[in-house]
């Protein structure tokens, strides 16, 4: 009988024949589409495939348990799970400090998480994950990390969960905060990454880079003691950053990952990376179930066509441009019909001036973008160049509706939450899944005086890359049956 031993981190399998063996760790791989412009694939010294499963140790990652059990049940193979670790005890907790779990979906997410060690939690921007994660920490109740992507939702996650699970008990490292000292803490990735660096930075004294080194022993005794760890925004935990955490947290004994978005990778091998690392989708929950539950708005998204010139990229623009797009020539496309686009900037004063009694968020993606439609209109601009304390100010502003209209960069995809928005002017273009229904979420949040969400984007007609994207945002939103759809005509 086949036995897979589960540790923190990995599981070793045991008692299985070479050929069982070599089965699972097929399965625990992906045909790479890159490998047809291998040499070595053409010429058959690879097989073209990635392997999660090491062939030398007969481990594969924790996160992947669920698929191999499914893959050894189709094949008819007994298995006996064991794990090598013993877990604290801990008791569901759906109430707390004038706080109080949603029946219909927030209760369930929390009871799955409890009877899965590890997995995702997918559930829209706006459906209160941060406070399901609160409940989790409070319900399981031992040594933990809760890891967010940067600063923004560092300070927000820190006092929605120690609202919930009290806020003496919960600490923060980054941002200038090192707190080793608490039983829960909110840390950045970022900041653990930068202690963790062992080359000496430039201008970096012999002094600074020897605190370094002792915060880094002293985080490597911190990381001793986590059982669990949950990841908000888990599908950013590709990102090198991350694996100083993961390296480190080698007691684990629960991992939770929580997006709206989770695995809406372009690539199978992204995918099942993330799976590896955090566990299949657990619970799930859409933007359409909960704008139907009545607990976010429901989005109008009306696409407006700019009529522009066919735009011809020049070829020095080609050769030099390193697209982050991935598409050549794209910055010289972005500039000419997206940022500097005068037709488009038309429609958008348009826009805000229909809308002028209304709370109006207009969402860019660079930020040379954001600060040229700040001058072109008199609206405040924010970006990650701006301090904690001007954000702050002014979001307050634009929450008490002291001014009504803002712009934004990518700060702004993710970990703001701004109740009142009531118009979305989406600027940024693009093709991405997983930044559309991020910027789409920061308008879903429902309130008293509000049900709905008006918001525009464009038909960016000239070239073929923006055709195309705008062609692929209006498909995904139409994929979501509660959003509604359509082409103004005019403006």
């Amino acid at each position: 009988m086949v036995k897979l031993l589960v540790f923190p981190q990995e599981v070793h399998v045991k008692g299985a024949s070479s050929k069982i063996k070599r089965l699972i760790r097929k399965e625990c791989s992906l045909f790479m589409p890159s490998a047809y412009y291998s040499e070595a694939y053409r010429k058959g010294w690879w097989d073209g495939r990635r392997y999660f499963y090491k062939k030398d140790e007969d481990t594969f990652p924790r996160g992947l348990l669920g698929m191999v059990k499914r893959f050894l049940d189709e094949q008819g193979v007994e298995y006996k799970i064991r794990h090598q670790f013993q877990e604290d005890p801990f008791k569901e907790v759906v109430k707390s400090n004038g706080w109080k779990l949603d029946k219909s979906f927030q209760i369930p997410a929390l009871e799955r998480c409890l009877k899965k060690k590890v997995g995702i939690v997918k559930l829209p921007t706006g459906s209160g994950k941060t406070i399901v994660m609160g409940f989790l920490v409070l319900s399981l109740n031992r040594k933990t990390v809760v890891v967010v992507p940067d600063k923004n939702l560092l300070y927000q996650s820190k006092d929605k969960i120690g609202s919930i699970v009290g806020e003496k008990k919960i600490g923060l490292i980054g941002d200038g905060h090192f707190d080793l000292n608490k039983e829960f803490t909110v840390i950045i990735p970022d900041t653990i990454q930068s202690i963790f660096r062992t080359k000496k930075r430039k201008n970096e004294t012999n002094e600074s880079r020897s605190a370094r080194r002792k915060k880094r022993k002293k985080l490597v005794e911190f990381f001793k003691d986590v059982k669990l760890s949950i990841y908000d925004e888990c599908h950013d935990i590709l990102n090198d950053k991350y694996n100083p955490i993961m390296r480190n947290v080698k007691e684990i004994q629960r991992v939770y990952g929580f997006s709206a978005t989770p695995l809406d990778r372009e690539s199978d091998y992204e995918n099942m990376t993330i799976v590896s690392k955090m566990g299949e989708i657990i619970f799930e929950r859409t933007l359409s179930d909960l704008i139907r539950l009545g607990w976010l708005a429901k989005p109008y998204v009306y696409f407006i066509e700019v009529n522009n010139d066919e735009l011809v990229v020049p070829p020095q623009s080609m050769k030099e441009d390193k697209a982050d797009e991935g598409l050549r020539g794209w910055k010289y496309v972005y500039d000419h019909l997206i940022a500097g686009n005068e037709k488009r900037n038309n429609i958008v004063a348009k826009l805000i001036k229909r809308h002028k009694d209304e709370r109006v968020l207009i969402l860019t993606k660079r930020i040379e973008h954001g600060e040229y439609l700040s001058k072109l209109f008199g609206v405040p601009f924010l970006s990650g160049r701006d301090d904690e304390w001007r954000r702050f100010r002014t979001i307050e502003n634009f929450e008490s509706k002291k001014i009504t209209k803002l712009i934004a960069s990518t700060i702004f995809d993710q970990g703001i939450d701004i109740v009142n928005i009531e118009v979305l002017i989406n600027c940024s273009g693009g093709n991405s899944f997983i930044k559309l229904f991020q910027r789409l979420g920061r308008g879903t949040r429902r309130s008293e005086e509000k049900d709905k969400l008006i918001a525009y984007d464009f038909i960016d007609t000239g070239h073929e890359y923006t055709e195309s994207h705008s062609l692929f945002r209006m498909e995904e939103l139409e994929s979501e049956k509660e959003i509604f759809v359509d082409v103004l005509d005019e403006i």
